[in-house]
């Protein structure tokens, strides 16, 4: 049979197979609530205290537009989107939300899809996308606010990602087709994920890229001005231009063409492996340096493939450890 509700406090239990299961009004989950039939939200769904929704055994819980699915500012549960058996999928086409500030997982045990808007509001804290899933929506990710990509996901052509907060890439490949325009306005890290920007317009990190592991790859153009890198691979077609300052304390490997216009100082174990044919040239004007706490003793090498390196701008040498080229 078929459940429709004019409104609705759910705060435990379980609403099993059946007919659909439509929200309509405003809906209230202040507990732990397992659901494994279809449902609908057209109205308004707010999560509050441990507010937990499962959607169990395949139970697909579509957002339609114009509804809203919110993690309230009282929400307090690290997994309020979560799965208990049997993935189930989340499909938002509406508006999602997060407005507290309590770190918050959507687990893994489900599948995140967004054609609608994911926003995090002002001072939200972290949320950690650890759905696979696939996007035509777009994501805002606001001030004070972090978004952790840790899964797999496909962000389309019409897929913007815009706010001025942090979005990092933890886990996961993610293919960028569409608009990065928090790279403008906001903070990005790749930091164990990979991230493939294969935009058509140049892609222009506006505050300092960091790159710690994972990587960057792609067909896209990358302008970094400033970029701070201490491991992990930048590869892929397009090209990578570095204005400003760039940091490499680690070692990296460079797959792309680099074209240094700024300053790069290699700096403590900073080692840059050019490999897979990579050309950096060290533009006329630009400065490559082995800093006065540069240690590695190869600081400029290769690990598969031979690369070049161009220089038409100031290289030197500060350190006094014995290195090699």
């Amino acid at each position: 049979f078929c459940i429709t509700t004019a409104a609705a406090t759910l705060s435990g239990g379980t609403i099993t197979a059946g007919g659909a299961f439509t929200l309509n009004g405003a809906t209230s989950i202040s507990g732990q609530v397992d659901i494994q039939r279809a449902t609908v939200n057209t109205g308004t769904v707010t999560l509050s205290g441990g507010g937990r929704l499962n959607l169990s055994n395949g139970a697909v819980f579509t957002n339609q537009a114009g509804a809203l699915f919110a993690l309230g500012a009282s929400s307090t549960d690290a997994l309020p989107l979560a799965g208990t058996a049997g993935v189930g999928t989340f499909n938002n086409a509406g508006t999602f939300t997060k407005a507290t500030s309590t770190t918050q997982t959507v687990n893994g045990s489900i599948t995140f899809n967004n054609s609608g808007q994911v926003t995090l509001a002002t001072g939200s804290g972290l949320l950690t996308m650890n759905a696979a899933g696939s996007d035509t929506g777009d994501y805002t990710v606001n001030t004070g606010a972090t978004l952790d990509i840790a899964a797999n996901r496909n962000w389309s052509a019409t897929t913007d990602v815009n706010g001025a907060g942090t979005l990092r890439f933890i886990g996961g490949t993610t293919s960028v087709n569409g608009t990065y325009s928090i790279a403008g306005t906001g903070s990005t890290v790749v930091g164990g994920g990979t991230a493939n920007f294969n935009i058509g317009a140049a892609v222009v990190f506006a505050n300092p890229l960091t790159v710690t592991s994972g990587g960057i790859g792609g067909s896209g153009n990358i302008t970094a001005n400033g970029l701070s890198w201490s491991g992990g691979l930048i590869a892929g077609t397009g090209t990578l231009t570095l204005n400003g300052a760039t940091t490499i304390s680690g070692q990296v490997d460079a797959q792309r063409a680099i074209t240094n216009s700024g300053t790069v100082d290699m700096t403590g174990g900073g080692r840059l492996n050019l490999s897979n044919g990579a050309v950096f040239t060290n533009q006329a004007g630009a400065s490559f340096n082995l800093a006065a706490g540069s240690t590695d003793t190869l600081p400029l090498a290769s690990t598969a493939g031979a690369g070049t390196f161009n220089n038409a701008g100031t290289f030197t040498k500060a350190t006094s450890t014995p290195q090699a080229v």
